[in-house]
């Protein structure tokens, strides 16, 4: 006896489009009904061309399509995102780039095994999520500073669907800068936990990048916020007992670094004595742990706002305050502090004639200015910092042209020769270093001090009636700030390369060159 086909209840209206589409494939054609008895125990019945399996789990066609297409989805997600988790959806493409006014860069933490590598683990991981969401919470309370400037903070960069791929554990010396670079990031923070020690502890850094646009040079490099902080492994920010025995000191240095970034990003937008408020609270943070956890990073900040802000001052204890933190090993705090005792003797030198009295107070501070800029170069050569040690020579020859200028306003002119040659030679030996190291700003500010020794040597040359050795002088001097305004083209987004070096009205590099191809042509040589 025929039986007639099993009829299916109609599907809802609010059924999803895929079981709608499939349904279409499911209606019986005219022609295709298949009727039958069927046996209790026939297994693998032959109906026409179908073959139906009885006694096992039957599976709609529309369901089985729609698992094998649900399998599909998934595998290809997992691919995808393993792919962009790797970081080779980065590499195929443009690196994604920080597009704020100051951009801040949290790279996972690494870790430390038995065998002294450096892995990236979970505890890493969370260690750096914490810092990252402990900074992104002090900025957010900050609405002041959110209406002034444009901050960015990144813990990774954006990935396929949204989704963040940490950044690599960074390893090498220079691996904070060329993160810095890749992602145009102002500010990098980093650190690895040492899982070998007893208790095991987290070495805080943060790196600055050239691209900061300060016109201090020394702020420029890697700081190590202190000893290495304990930690409980494995690290759980939720877990009391591991916040007990990491203690205040993660707190407290993490409280600290805020106040220092979210002071460099006041100094980026112009609020100096705002810069100095939060520098000096970040001394106060940190005088609450033991002597030897960084107590010198804010001091020196300090001290270099006080002396953008005139304060010389303050800038002279706010620098002896981060060189006695650091039992006299700030390679900054050194040059800070010659930077004080420089602008002091600059500041003796604006008048044309000196006397007596001026003299010796210029001499004075210039003889501090030389031994603080020597010192920092030694301690620089100690550590192996080659960007400092270019650093404080570069400063160190800045001092021995400003005494060249003392010696040739005191009418001590072969005093004042000595001394510009011995600028002139340090000045040179670093502009092959600086230009093979690619430090555009550096170069053209040993460019601009090259120059301006020139420029005073070739007058003293004329006072002394040697007008060959003037010529050739002012030829070396147009020749130098020549050098400096091409820097520019290299580092074409540095503002204070642009305007304060090459740029500026009077001392700028682009003035000078104005002025001695004035003179050469005035001399017939232009």
């Amino acid at each position: 006896m025929a039986e007639e086909p099993e009829q299916r209840p109609e599907q809802p209206d609010q059924q999803s489009w895929l079981r709608r589409w499939l349904s279409l494939g499911r209606q019986p054609r005219s022609g295709d009904i298949i009727a039958g008895q069927i046996g209790e125990n026939a297994r693998n019945i032959v109906v026409g061309k179908n073959v139906i399996q009885i006694g096992t789990l039957r599976v709609p066609r529309y369901l089985a399509l729609a698992i094998a297409a649900g399998l599909a989805l998934i595998a290809f997600s997992t691919a995808v995102l393993a792919w962009s988790a790797s970081g080779a959806a980065t590499r195929w493409g443009q690196p994604a780039r920080m597009t704020g006014l100051f951009n801040i860069a949290v790279a996972t933490f690494g870790e430390v095994n038995a065998a002294g590598q450096i892995k990236t683990t979970e505890n890493g991981r969370r260690l750096s999520q914490w810092v990252y969401e402990a900074l992104q919470t002090e900025y957010t309370k900050n609405d002041d500073l959110a209406r002034l400037v444009n901050v960015q903070i990144w813990h990774g960069t954006p990935g396929l669907f949204g989704r963040t791929a940490e950044f690599d554990v960074l390893q090498g010396n220079d691996a904070p800068n060329q993160l810095a670079e890749r992602v145009n990031a102002h500010l990098v923070i980093y650190g690895n936990i040492n899982a070998q020690s007893t208790p095991p502890g987290l070495e805080l850094k943060f790196f600055i990048a050239p691209q900061v646009r300060s016109e201090a040079n020394s702020v420029i490099g890697s700081y190590i916020m202190g000893q290495p902080i304990p930690v409980m492994l494995p690290f759980d920010a939720n877990n009391p007992v591991g916040n007990l025995a990491t203690g205040d000191s993660l707190n407290t240095r993490a409280a600290a670094l805020s106040l220092l970034t979210i002071g460099l990003t006041y100094e980026l937008a112009g609020k100096y004595q705002k810069a100095l408020d939060l520098f000096q609270q970040a001394t106060t943070t940190l005088s609450k742990l033991e002597p030897g956890n960084g107590q010198e990073i804010p001091y020196f900040f300090m001290g270099r706002e006080a002396l953008f802000l005139g304060e010389e001052q303050t800038a002279e204890q706010a620098f002896q305050q981060a060189l006695l933190a650091s039992n006299q090993q700030s390679v900054r705090a050194q040059i800070g502090l010659g930077s004080v005792y420089l602008v002091r003797a600059q500041n003796l030198l604006v008048t044309p004639t000196l006397s007596l009295a001026q003299q010796q107070a210029a001499q004075a501070q210039l003889t501090q200015a030389l031994t603080a800029y020597e010192q920092a170069v030694a301690l620089a050569q100690q550590t192996g910092d080659p960007l400092m040690e270019s650093i404080a020579q570069l400063a160190f020859a800045s001092a021995l042209r400003v005494q060249g200028q003392l010696y040739y306003q005191s009418n001590a002119y072969e005093a004042a020769n000595q001394a510009y040659d011995q600028a002139i030679a340090l000045l040179t030996s670093l502009t092959d270093s600086l230009a093979a190291g690619q430090q555009a700003r550096f170069l053209a500010q040993a460019y601009q001090s090259l120059g301006a020794a020139y420029v005073q040597q070739a007058d003293i040359y004329r006072l002394q009636n040697k007008m060959a050795a003037r010529q050739q002088r002012l030829e070396q001097a147009s020749t130098a700030f020549g050098d400096c305004i091409a820097q520019g083209k290299i580092a074409p987004f540095d503002e204070i390369l642009r305007t304060k070096i090459i740029g500026a009205p009077q001392s700028g590099c682009q003035a000078q060159f104005a002025a001695v191809t004035q003179t050469l042509q005035a001399s017939g040589s232009g």
